[in-house]
């Protein structure tokens, strides 16, 4: 009887270990992930605005590729190398991100600096609608 006890107890402590790790193992990685995925999520932001700073309007694949160089060397420096899962939520959170940075640069220029960024890369047609429709619109307005 004392044979079948002590292998019982035994047993049930190595599962209550195996239990107790596994779920340690399962907390500190949750709590890792969001220090990892923050990092990633700051590197994001930042590059974009970097980039939208440096290239302005315009000048769609140059910005990314400059922001992207820019998130690898943030991450980079903090000794995070992306996933190939990650590569794709960062590219992801790059482009839900654009609007945000849209949003931040131009509420932050003056109207004289809106204006000169705004319609330098655009095609000479392009460029006479778009003055057609702010005379337009200006009159409305006046």
């Amino acid at each position: 009887m004392s044979l079948i006890l002590s292998f019982i107890v035994a047993q049930f402590s190595e599962a209550i270990l195996v239990f107790a790790t596994g779920m340690l193992t399962k907390a500190l990685l949750k709590q890792f992930g969001k220090d990892r995925t923050n990092a990633i999520k700051d590197a994001v932001v930042t590059a974009m605005l970097y980039a939208e700073e440096t290239f302005g309007i315009g000048h769609g694949s140059e910005k990314w590729s400059k922001a992207w160089q820019l998130i690898v060397k943030l991450l980079s420096d903090q000794g995070i190398k992306l996933t190939e899962k990650e590569i794709v939520n960062t590219t992801t959170l790059m482009k839900s991100t654009v609007p945000e940075v849209n949003a931040i640069i131009y509420s932050a220029l003056p109207n004289e600096l809106k204006s000169t960024r705004d319609i330098s890369f655009r095609h000479i047609d392009t460029q006479k609608i778009i003055n057609d429709l702010k005379l337009k619109h200006k009159a409305k307005k006046s």
